[in-house]
Formats: structure tokens, C-alpha cells, sequence
């Protein structure tokens, strides 16, 4: 099970998650949440706000989050913690666990940020939920009953909720953030860390493009990286080390649904020698996240030093190409497939508001 950013093409089905959510919260008796629009979804798709919970190359799940909620948590907000919002599980009532995947994710998420830790709430009549989220490492730090909001649909108004906080160096993580485990597009290896690219870093990206790198790669536009970034086949990550931006990739979904193209990696740290540890968090990222067995690039015959690099870890020379009178060298590795744990979940498995 994995955690991915969400893409219009997920709306349908993320729909389908809120509605099941909907049919057990009237099972249950508690707050039952409104219908969500199209265009509310989309909003939050293009801010990263929106993600997917993938088992097994099917969504089994759906979640947002926020970095404030002052109209929930009042005075208690102070800018310290991600919050995690619509918690739902597919309709195919398939996807144990969700939850721990979920609360792993967004404890990592909020290290990354330095933060200290994670925040949700639910309604307080709800006490199934209440006490399967203090189970699951939540500690309730208080109650509020919510206000009439512009920013809220008037469903919530005058609804006590139940407030939750968990700090990430408690997260139970029972499926570890650790060293070479991805939990939705971030993983690490000592001070080198692969994660999800934010949109404000194409800025970023592309001027690394026009570096010392720009013999060794076709160049994007600012225009090309907006349009590839937004597609749904196209996965764009970030390396950090030390915790500062110094390079990044562009890996590509194959419609084989086996295979992924490493399209792209971008060193702008001279000097450094981390592009070992990058490629084996690009290998576990592709399995575990991506789901894919299958990794192939292509690199020009000139470059030496990378086409070293790449047989240094694996990968194999399966044929030719050329591309504007000069020669590519195509390469592939195959990579394993981790199996996934499975946990308990509630009867009434959707959560947030």
C-alpha cells in the first residue's frame, strides 16, 4: 500500500471513496459528510493537498491535508503541525490498514517540514472512531465545537469535534519510516532524501537544467516542466541533501504497466557524490510506490561517467537509439516487488471531516 498524489483522472473514483464513506457514516450514526464538488477536488489536486492511497495498482483509499486549521483549532494553532482531512476508504472495502499507512505518511511528511507532527479531528458522538484513533497513537488534546464559518460548509456549524495530535517521533509506524522505505515518495538514506517536487521548485529545477548538466540532457522550458509536471503518467521528485534542494528526477509510467522510464536526474551540487544513494531511493521508490518491476533510461553514448554509474548499480544495455545525430545508449534494470502488511480497520472507516 502506498501513498501518491492524486490526479484528475482520480476524481471519479475518489468520488465513489466519499460516497462509501458517506453510506457507513449513516450506518453508524454519526456526522455525515456533504457531497464535495468536482472543482473543490481540483483545487486541492493542483496544491498537493489531495492524495490516493494505492494497494496492488488500485485505489484503495483517499485523504487531504492542510498546513493550518485556525477555524477548528482556535487559539491551539500555531502553524507546528499537518493536518490530515477525509480519511475514506474505496468501495471495495478491501484496503486494511489504510489508516497506518496514512498517519506513516503524514509523520514523515511533517519531519520533512519540521513540524511536530500531525493533527485531525472527528466528530466527538463518534466514540468508535474516537477510540480507534487513540489506538492507533492519537492522543485527544481537547474539544471544540465549531463555529459558523464562511470557510465551512453550515453542515459543520455547531458540531463538536474531538481534537487529535500525535507528534512524529511518537507515530507508532508500524510499517517504519526508515532508511530506504518510501512512504509516499519519501525515503531516505543518511542525509540523502528522495520526496514528492513541489510546483514552486520548477524555478529551481530549470535552472539546474541550464548548469553543467545541460551537455548531457535535453533541456525543458519553464512551460514544458508546468505541462509535465500536471500530467498523470509523469512523477517529478526532488533530492534533498543535508535538507537543501540539490538535484532532482523525472521518471515516466509506461503503459505496460510494468515498466517506468527514468527519464531524467540532475546533480547540481558539484562535488557531492550521492547519485548511489539517489538511485537505490529511485529503486524502492518505483517498487513500492510506483509498483513497478522495470526501470529503463537512455543516456548519450559520450557520457562516460553516468553510463559507469548506471552499470555500477545494475543496469544492462539492451540496445541503441539516436537522437539528433548522436547516440543513445538504452539501459534497463529489474527491480523487486515488496509484499504489503495488512491491519484491522473500523466498521465505520471514513474519517476527518
Amino acid at each position: 500500500m502506498n501513498v501518491e498524489p492524486a490526479y484528475i483522472d482520480d476524481l471519479s473514483r475518489i468520488q465513489e471513496a466519499y460516497a462509501e464513506g458517506r453510506r457507513r457514516q449513516q450506518e453508524c450514526g454519526t456526522l455525515v459528510w456533504p457531497e464535495f464538488s468536482d472543482a473543490t477536488l481540483i483545487e486541492e489536486v493542483r496544491a498537493r493537498k489531495l492524495f490516493r492511497v494505492v494497494d496492488n495498482g488500485a485505489m484503495a483509499g483517499t485523504f487531504a491535508i492542510a498546513y493550518e486549521d485556525r477555524v477548528v483549532w482556535g487559539d491551539r494553532e500555531r502553524g507546528a503541525h499537518v493536518y490530515l482531512h477525509r480519511i475514506a476508504r474505496g468501495p471495495s472495502d478491501g484496503s486494511r490498514g489504510l489508516l497506518h499507512y496514512v498517519v506513516d505518511w503524514a509523520c514523515a511528511h511533517s519531519r520533512e517540514l519540521q513540524r511536530e507532527g500531525i493533527r485531525m479531528d472527528t466528530a466527538a458522538a463518534s466514540s468508535q472512531l474516537v477510540a480507534y484513533y487513540e489506538k492507533a497513537g492519537f492522543v485527544v488534546v481537547g474539544r471544540n465545537v465549531i463555529k459558523p464559518d464562511p470557510t465551512l460548509p453550515t453542515h459543520y456549524h455547531g458540531t463538536e469535534v474531538a481534537l487529535f495530535e500525535m507528534s512524529w517521533d511518537r507515530s507508532a509506524c508500524r510499517y517504519g519510516v526508515n532508511a530506504t522505505r518510501s512512504e509516499g515518495g519519501l525515503s531516505s538514506i543518511q542525509d540523502v532524501t528522495l520526496r514528492e517536487t513541489r510546483i514552486t521548485e520548477l524555478d529551481a529545477i530549470l535552472a539546474m537544467e541550464e548548469g553543467d548538466a545541460r551537455d548531457f540532457i535535453i533541456p525543458y522550458s519553464l512551460e514544458r516542466h508546468h505541462e509535465e509536471f500536471a500530467k498523470n503518467s509523469v512523477r517529478y521528485l526532488s533530492i534533498d541533501v543535508g535538507g537543501k534542494l540539490s538535484g532532482f528526477v523525472i521518471l515516466a509510467l509506461d503503459d505496460d504497466r510494468q515498466s517506468v522510464e527514468f527519464r531524467r536526474i540532475v546533480i547540481a551540487r558539484s562535488g557531492h557524490s550521492f547519485g548511489s544513494a539517489a538511485l537505490k531511493l529511485i529503486d524502492t521508490y518505483s517498487t513500492e510506490t510506483l509498483r513497478r518491476n522495470r526501470i529503463w533510461l537512455d543516456v548519450f553514448k559520450t557520457n562516460a561517467r553516468a553510463r559507469h554509474v548506471y552499470e555500477k548499480h545494475g543496469f544492462t544495455q539492451f540496445g541503441q537509439t539516436v537522437h539528433d545525430n548522436r547516440t543513445l545508449v538504452l539501459y534497463e534494470l529489474y527491480v523487486g516487488r515488496p509484499s504489503d502488511s495488512h491491519e484491522q480497520k473500523p466498521r465505520c472507516g471514513a474519517s476527518g471531516r
